[in-house]
C-alpha cells in the first residue's frame, strides 16, 4: 500500500461519531485538567474542544469554560451531548491560528496533543501568539504533547496498525495508517480508516507535527511568553525520558 504526500488533505475534523467511539472514553489526562481549572477563578478557553470529551466534563463540575473548535460537527455533537446533561456549553466555530473572542481568559487548555495539528512553524507561532493576545496579565497557556521518539517512528510507521476502540462495536475495527515521516519537516503523515464488517465506512487523513523540548521553547519565546515549565507527565514528574507526556504549564 502507498499512500503519496498529495493525497492528504488538511485537517479538518474528524467525524464526531467515530472519533467519540475511538477516543471517548479517554481520561487520563481529566484529574490533570480538573484540578488546574477548578483553581481558576476567571473564565476558561479550550482550544480545539471536538465533540467536548474533556470540556463536558469541565462544564460539569463547573468551570466557567468557553471553547472553540475548526468542525461544525464536532461542536454540534458537543451541543447535543450537552443538551442530554442539561448543560449550557459556551463554544464556537474558530481556527486556533487566527480566532478572536473579543473577550480574555486566566487560563486556555488544548488537551489531547491538538496543537500538533499545525504542522508549519508559521501555524504554531499563529496559535501559540493567538492564545497569548487571549490571557489576561498573569494568565496561563496549558497544553499536552508527545515527546518525539525515533525508535518508535522506526517500528510503528510506515505500516497498518489495528487501534483498539474505547467504544468497541461488533465487527467493527479501525485501522491506522502512518503513511510516512517527513522528517526535514517534521511531519507524520497518517490515515484512519473505520471498517464495518470489512468494509470502510469512515475515512480521515491528517498531518501531525512532532515537537521537541527546546524547540517548543523556542517557540515560546518568539511567541512572546515570559515563562514556562514542562514536566514528564500529568502529575507534575520531571521530564527525564522521551517516553513521557511533556505536559507544559506557559506564563504569559
Amino acid at each position: 500500500m502507498n499512500m503519496k504526500n498529495e493525497d492528504v488533505v488538511q485537517f479538518q475534523g474528524y467525524d464526531p461519531v467515530y472519533y467519540d467511539l475511538t477516543y471517548g472514553k479517554n481520561s487520563k489526562d481529566l484529574p490533570f485538567y480538573t484540578n488546574i481549572t477548578t483553581d481558576i477563578k476567571g473564565k476558561v478557553l479550550e482550544v480545539a474542544c471536538g465533540s467536548g470529551r474533556m470540556y463536558l466534563e469541565l462544564l460539569k463540575v463547573g468551570v466557567d469554560i468557553h471553547g472553540i473548535d475548526l468542525s461544525e460537527e464536532m461542536l454540534d455533537a458537543l451541543k447535543k451531548k450537552a443538551e442530554e446533561k442539561n448543560l449550557d456549553p459556551k463554544v464556537s466555530q474558530a481556527d486556533m491560528r487566527n480566532f478572536n473572542l473579543d473577550d480574555t481568559f486566566e487560563m486556555i487548555i488544548i488537551p489531547g496533543r491538538s496543537f500538533i495539528h499545525n504542522v508549519t512553524t508559521d501555524d504554531q507561532l499563529s496559535t501559540l501568539k493567538c492564545c497569548r493576545n487571549h490571557l489576561t496579565d498573569g494568565g496561563r497557556l496549558v497544553m499536552n504533547l508527545f515527546y518525539p521518539s525515533r525508535e518508535v517512528m522506526a517500528t510503528k510507521y510506515n505500516r497498518e496498525n489495528i487501534i483498539p476502540m474505547d467504544k468497541p462495536v461488533e465487527g467493527m475495527e479501525l485501522v491506522n495508517w502512518s503513511g510516512f515521516v517527513n522528517e526535514p519537516d517534521q511531519v507524520i503523515v497518517t490515515r484512519f480508516t473505520w471498517k464495518q464488517d470489512g468494509k470502510a465506512v469512515s475515512e480521515f487523513k491528517s498531518e501531525l507535527a512532532y515537537i521537541y523540548k527546546r524547540e517548543f521553547e523556542l517557540l515560546l519565546r518568539l511567541a512572546g511568553f515570559s515563562s514556562w515549565q514542562v514536566y514528564g507527565g500529568f502529575e507534575y514528574q520531571p521530564l527525564e525520558s522521551i517516553n513521557q507526556e511533556m505536559v507544559w504549564i506557559i506564563n504569559k
